[in-house]
């Protein structure tokens, strides 16, 4: 692997602070990257040891009896053991282990073009959208930008551009400075893509793809 999340983005992972749908993204990258599992566990490390600095406080010992009452009231969420230790809600490890598995035939695809698909992955997820997308072996996407952020995570294959080769395992971040024309290689590829604006085409037919992709 040679593209990561990026140390602010480990940190919210780490910390249980980002959207339920990087955090997705992210747990799959965790669990086959070696140097992604260091940062996040020097993270913790050092999470932990600031805890250990911050000054005691009184607490109501009332106020946190009613607290564990309220918990024991709570139903029990199934919990797969392989995915325990994963700081993201109970709700989205099903979608973890579905991927993870690349269990893809139980997504509803839709064709795009004859060498691409797209399937939507529902998430209770305010800010970003969730699609898998797809590709034939070769497959061009058309020439494009990035409005907002875009977060790729390859789950099958491989798929390049004019800066590199993106394999499987690789997290990889896109935004308005990147106007590229991705290539799907000779296997095809699966990827799992996040975004938070549509995408703007900037080359052939870009004012039809563009009214297309409204």
């Amino acid at each position: 692997m040679n593209f990561h999340p990026d140390i602010e983005l480990l940190l919210k992972y780490s910390s249980g602070q980002l959207a339920p749908a990087l955090s997705v993204a992210i747990s799959l990258h965790h669990q086959t990257c070696k140097q992604c599992q260091q940062r996040v566990a020097d993270l913790e490390t050092f999470g932990g040891s600031a805890l250990e600095t911050l000054p005691n406080i009184s607490v109501d010992l009332s106020d946190f009896d009613r607290l564990l009452v309220d918990l024991d009231g709570l139903p029990e969420e199934p919990n797969d053991s392989e995915f325990t230790d994963l700081p993201v809600a109970n709700i989205d490890k099903p979608l973890i282990k579905q991927l993870s598995e690349q269990q893809f035939s139980g997504f509803k695809w839709q064709r795009l073009s004859y060498n691409i698909w797209r399937a939507n992955v529902q998430m209770q997820d305010p800010v970003y959208s969730v699609e898998l997308l797809k590709f034939s072996p070769k497959a061009k996407i058309p020439q494009h930008t990035h409005i907002g952020k875009e977060f790729t995570y390859v789950l099958q294959g491989t798929f390049s551009d004019h800066v590199a080769e993106y394999r499987q395992g690789d997290f990889v971040t896109q935004d308005k400075h990147n106007n590229h024309q991705p290539k799907a290689g000779k296997d095809g590829c699966i990827c799992l893509a996040i975004t938070d604006s549509p995408i703007k085409f900037t080359g052939r037919f870009s004012s039809l793809l563009n009214w297309l992709n409204r």
